[in-house]
């Protein structure tokens, strides 16, 4: 995917260029969020452009509120699109409370887990929860999972936490075994 392989190479001009040619009706997620809206909102908030995160936050916030989490879908992607934006809204703890509740639901489809199990750690970077994120790479690190531990740390969606000494402790660990 150009726009990932940009943004994870710190390309983030390249990625917003890349997204802003998602076509608008891309298939959408879980509350109707489509692909385009999900990868602009990640790329803003690397590229550190909060008034403009703040302005979609707001618009996927009115569209959530206006379809209501269900309890039963919680444990699905959902959980994770929520854990996201509570991230962003700077909600560390309800960040962290989606997560584990994607964690858990995941198990009945470890298919899900392996795949988006980096995104579920990303995500807890992004809200800032050092110790969370560390924990969910170790897991991620022990069973399998798209965690790849020559590259998930130096991704942007750690930055916030990079200075925290148990995540600094995690890099160090892992360029050691490199």
């Amino acid at each position: 995917n150009v726009w990932w392989s940009r943004l994870i190479s710190r390309n983030f001009e390249g990625a917003m260029q890349v997204v802003e040619q998602f076509p608008d009706n891309a298939q959408a997620g879980p509350f109707g969020i489509n692909d385009k809206t999900m990868a602009r909102l990640i790329t803003l908030t690397v590229m550190n452009k909060d008034d403009s995160v703040q302005a979609l936050i707001d618009d996927v916030r009115r569209q959530i509120d206006a379809l209501g989490p269900r309890e039963e879908t919680l444990e699905t992607m959902a959980a994770l699109t929520l854990a996201v934006i509570a991230g962003l809204e700077g909600n560390t703890s309800q960040a962290e409370a989606y997560v584990d509740r994607w964690l858990k639901g995941a198990g009945k489809d470890w298919a899900d887990r392996v795949l988006y199990r980096d995104t579920a750690c990303q995500v807890l970077g992004i809200a800032d929860a050092a110790d969370a994120a560390v924990e969910c790479i170790r897991d991620g690190l022990e069973e399998p999972s798209a965690i790849m531990p020559f590259v998930e740390t130096k991704l942007p969606f750690y930055d916030s936490i990079r200075e925290e000494p148990v995540f600094a402790e995690l890099v160090e660990e892992l360029e050691n075994q490199g």
